[in-house]
């Protein structure tokens, strides 16, 4: 949270002013103070998470040390529920991570809803979690780190027909964000309506290709590993436009 500024009125001490007048002025700008520390100190900030759901995410997790979350809504019930990022550190070797989702009880605790396959962490990628719109999206950004290239995207999840489902996907490439021509692509995927975009676009040069699939349900998130695994998606939602425009699917 950023630091409020008040701006200066009447209230700013001068000169010639009374001891009274300089000790009410004074006491006012000791409370504005106080309420400044009191914002961004951490008085408001985010609420440890509770221990039931660190329990249970622990028991899922082994050796799991760190929690990035957020709180909203999901599901319909009107409860507060929670998406949590697991980090589970391993010394000497790569770490890794996974999501978790808890729903909101009436009685104030949490039950687990579905939670992910582990993937290796990376330095590279930095996740912000989000909930909009009855969705959990786990945003991407790798920007310091990557070199010459700059990412950004999300996965978005969804109920879908009963179970937590990853309803879409997206990522976008800088391949050259210090240069001045544009150099970009990317690719976007809505599993409920079953089609893919695969972009590209090179200075004044931009071509599009989409292309449809059939009979495939969004993908639970308890399969969910960052397709680092066996991917399970259809060819079509698959591919990529090389640097000859051309559409590749792998």
């Amino acid at each position: 949270m950023g630091v409020t500024r008040f701006p200066e009125g009447k209230g700013s001490m001068l000169l010639n002013t009374n001891v009274m007048t300089v000790f009410v002025s004074l006491s006012m700008h000791l409370g504005l103070l106080a309420v400044l520390v009191l914002f961004s100190g951490g008085v408001f900030a985010k609420e440890p998470l509770p221990a039931q759901v660190v329990k249970a995410l622990q028991g899922i997790y082994p050796g799991a040390v760190r929690f990035e979350w957020e709180a909203g809504l999901i599901n319909p019930d009107e409860l507060n529920d929670l998406a949590v990022i697991v980090y589970i550190d391993r010394p000497a070797t790569q770490g890794l991570e996974a999501l978790a989702v808890f729903y909101g009880n009436p009685d104030g605790r949490y039950r687990l809803s579905a939670s992910s396959l582990l993937w290796p962490a990376s330095e590279r990628i930095e996740w912000i979690l989000s909930i909009e719109r009855r969705s959990v999206f786990m945003n991407i950004e790798c920007k310091a780190l990557c070199g010459n290239a700059v990412e950004s995207g999300n996965f978005q999840f969804k109920e879908y027909k009963g179970a937590l489902s990853l309803v879409g996907e997206s990522l976008a490439t800088d391949e050259n964000p210090t240069q001045a021509e544009d150099r970009l692509n990317g690719y976007s995927i809505n599993y409920l309506i079953g089609q893919a975009e695969f972009w590209r676009r090179v200075g004044k040069r931009h071509k599009r290709v989409t292309t449809r699939f059939k009979d495939f349900s969004p993908p639970a998130l308890s399969k969910f590993d960052l397709w680092t695994g066996k991917d399970p998606r259809p060819k079509e939602a698959r591919g990529y436009l090389d640097e000859h425009f051309r559409y590749v699917s792998f």
